[in-house]
């Protein structure tokens, strides 16, 4: 198992470290063998690096607030973790991607999110191809009752998680 320094991530991300640091300790539980002055610096596996890495991307990019921003990890946690976006990316590392997710989030009220995911095989969902068909199924999680109307449709933001772990990968292994 490869392990990063908060040193190291940060550089290869371009992110302040102080800033990555605080992410760290507001994101992931406490580091069971460091804390304040123990000696020794925390380390990350992929899967705790990625999750500081897009949880700062919801705070810096997508401008949800931290609360906001730990409440998406966890209700997407399941999933992501089937999508194996936290398992090791041995085999993921330069090999081409066919299947691209989009989560559109969407916070109908105060406290609670809505999720709808969709799969497809194109990277953007802007393109535009007149001999190429776009297949994909979408995947509601959230509030079962949670109905599509034009006024939820205005205030989702929209996360290209395939390319932002893809994107990912290529900072810290490029």
């Amino acid at each position: 198992m490869i392990y990063f320094q908060s040193k190291y991530l940060a550089e290869k991300c371009n992110i302040n470290l102080a800033k990555w640091k605080r992410w760290t300790r507001e994101f992931l539980p406490p580091d069971p063998l460091g804390g304040l002055r123990s000696g020794y610096a925390r380390q990350f596996s992929h899967k705790d690096a990625f999750r500081v890495f897009l949880a700062g991307y919801l705070v810096s990019a997508l401008k949800f607030s931290v609360p906001e921003a730990k409440q998406i990890l966890l209700d997407l946690d399941t999933w992501l973790k089937k999508q194996g976006l936290f398992a090791l990316p041995n085999n993921k590392i330069g090999r081409p991607v066919t299947v691209f997710y989009h989560i559109f989030i969407f916070q109908p009220d105060e406290g609670r999110f809505v999720y709808a995911i969709k799969s497809t095989n194109q990277a953007s969902p802007f393109e535009c191809n007149r001999h190429q068909v776009e297949q994909g199924d979408v995947t509601i999680i959230g509030s079962p009752g949670f109905c599509f109307d034009p006024d939820a449709m205005f205030s989702a933001r929209m996360l290209l998680i395939t390319g932002l772990y893809h994107t990912f990968l290529k900072l810290i292994h490029g």
